[in-house]
């Protein structure tokens, strides 16, 4: 049996007009922690892969396209692995998502219409545009200096509950 349309709306989110893929998100998730270690310390795949909570197997999948973007430089031996190959700051959440899912993917309309468009809308169709073209437009102005600093503000806090406990 097919799964209901609820189902699949839940477990996937938009990207300008394509779907945010699992690979998508293993690949904001790598990324993510890659940030958090300094820009020229090289971490392990199999480190990088249990930070994140990515598999190994697709975490080297997600890391080659984002090495042949030119977002991460890889390097082999004992001391490889992966690290940012631009500041930051220069790489934003978009530049991610398209290298990991460069191939345009038709949104699917909410109420399952095969030709959903302007010339031919479904009730929520200029909503949905509106939606997706806002996420798109959050991914083209989140950087990864970006989840750094929210990474130190949460670091913060933490530390501040964890005193409050002891005392």
């Amino acid at each position: 049996m097919p799964e209901s349309r609820e189902a699949i709306l839940a477990t996937k989110q938009t990207f300008g007009g394509k779907m945010l893929t699992q690979t998508g998100v293993y690949a904001l998730r790598a990324m993510s922690h890659l940030a958090m270690q300094e820009s020229s310390r090289f971490i392990s795949s199999r480190d990088l892969a249990e930070g994140s909570n990515v598999p190994p197997f697709y975490l080297s999948k997600v890391m080659r396209k984002l090495v042949n973007a030119g977002l991460v430089r890889s390097r082999k031996g004992h001391a490889g692995g992966f690290a940012f190959a631009r500041s930051h700051e220069e790489v934003t959440f978009l530049d991610v998502l398209e290298a990991v899912n460069p191939e345009e993917e038709r949104a699917e309309c909410f109420f399952g219409h095969d030709t959903c468009d302007p010339k031919n809308p479904c009730l929520l169709h200029f909503f949905w545009m509106d939606l997706q073209g806002g996420f798109k437009d959050w991914a083209r102005h989140t950087n990864f200096s970006d989840v750094q600093r929210i990474n130190e503000k949460l670091q913060f806090f933490q530390g501040m509950i964890a005193r409050k406990k002891q005392e």
